[in-house]
């Protein structure tokens, strides 16, 4: 097996032609760095509504929270918190996923979850997405 092969099957990636691309994950892979950081912050300060989010500015935790009362995250994620970027991952599916997943150590994102609402899942990231690129005083500086 050549080296490249070895790389990609310890780290979960099929040697195939990747998926068509998705709209959503193109945009999130247009965003700088601080940018998705940013994203991930919010995504998790609709999704934790039980605890306050200190990496958010208060306006940005506000939207979170009428964010969250229209999706109600209670009711469909699983009770333990579950991070963000898994929620990405579920978003936009384990083919794609097997790929983006590699911009961080890969032991912290074993198991993507299953049975999220995929409705709920692109109304989530659609909204946080919209925020960030509309820019304004705080996207990028959490």
């Amino acid at each position: 097996m050549s080296r490249h092969a070895n790389i990609a099957e310890s780290r979960g990636v099929r040697l195939a032609q990747p998926p068509e691309p998705h709209q959503g994950l193109l945009r999130w892979v247009g965003l700088s760095e601080a940018e998705q950081v940013f994203t991930l912050h919010l995504v998790e300060g609709v999704c934790a509504l039980s605890r306050s989010c200190n990496a958010l500015p208060s306006v940005d935790e506000h939207w979170c929270r009428s964010l969250a009362k229209a999706l109600r995250p209670g009711l469909w994620l699983p009770a333990e918190p579950v991070d963000a970027r898994l929620l990405l991952g579920a978003w936009v599916g384990p083919q794609r996923w097997a790929r983006v997943r590699l911009q961080w150590p890969s032991a912290a994102l074993d198991g993507l979850p299953h049975g999220l609402p995929g409705h709920r899942l692109d109304t989530l990231w659609s909204a946080v997405l919209w925020r960030v690129a509309r820019g304004g005083d705080h996207a990028g500086q959490a």
